[in-house]
């Protein structure tokens, strides 16, 4: 997967000496576009309204007990990912509109990876 490199901190692409940066293996290009995927609110991809995660619909904001949900939507979405080939560990912990957590995930070619929501 050779796909344009996006910033971190911006998600902006990255421009290095003004060439477009391009991702330098296959897990940063699976693991870009899982943190993609889970920045991107259901209904806000006008091509595809259920692409995103229903952060504001269904997840935040919602009980704490509510996060066995929240995990498995999260779970669904990455697995749509190209690349993934299971979640292996997801962990999230939800204080009323703040979420954070931990995602281990295994990849297509059998590396695995974790990452922090």
């Amino acid at each position: 997967m050779n796909e344009r490199k996006l910033d971190p901190a911006t998600g902006d692409i990255y421009v290095s000496d003004k060439n477009v940066a391009r991702t330098g293996s296959f897990r940063e290009s699976v693991m870009q576009t899982v943190k993609t995927f889970l920045s991107t609110f259901r209904g806000e991809c006008f091509t595809d309204y259920d692409a995103g995660v229903p952060w504001f619909d269904e997840i935040l904001g919602a009980d704490v007990l509510f996060s066995d949900y929240a995990i498995q939507v999260v779970k669904e979405k990455i697995l749509s990912v190209p690349g993934v080939r299971s979640v292996d560990k997801a962990e999230l912990t939800i204080d009323g509109r703040k979420i954070s957590g931990k995602i281990a995930l295994t990849l297509d070619n059998g590396e695995r990876t974790e990452m922090e929501l």
